[in-house]
């Protein structure tokens, strides 16, 4: 029997990873961490193939990168590639992919919401009817 492939899924916010298990259980032996510390990752991930990540405490640096000996790809669960040496991975060999799509139309919603509540003074009478109570106020 072939190998399996390691994959490290570091600091996500999500309790289930369902989806990921389904669609690498056939290639890849999956390992869900959490690391604060730049030594804690290269432990855990030195020896992975692929790296999956979405809240890094710390950047990813050549460093760090260097004794990932068998990591071919980082994935981004976002936007932001930010917190990684992205220029250090490519010279070692390593892909950065992210989803750079990710969550652009719920961030406009929640802009234009920002300002709707600013421009009706919302966040004004939120505060007094909470102080105060509906009955208060009429």
């Amino acid at each position: 029997m072939e190998k399996k492939f390691k994959v490290v899924i570091l600091n996500a916010p999500h309790p289930s990873f369902e989806i990921e298990r389904e669609l690498l259980q056939d290639i890849a032996d999956l390992d869900v961490v959490w690391c604060e510390s730049s030594e804690e990752i290269v432990k855990v991930v030195s020896d992975a193939d692929g790296l999956m990540v979405a809240d890094i405490p710390i950047l990813l640096t050549e460093k760090m990168i260097e004794q990932f000996e068998r990591l071919r790809v980082i994935s981004v669960y976002g936007v932001g590639t930010d917190r990684i040496d992205v220029k250090a991975a490519r010279r070692h060999g390593i892909v950065v992919t992210n989803a750079p799509d990710y969550g652009i139309s719920e961030v406009a919603d929640h802009t234009m919401a920002l300002i709707l509540s600013l421009t009706r003074k919302i966040h004004v009478f939120d505060k007094s009817f909470r102080e105060v109570g509906w009955a208060r106020l009429r």
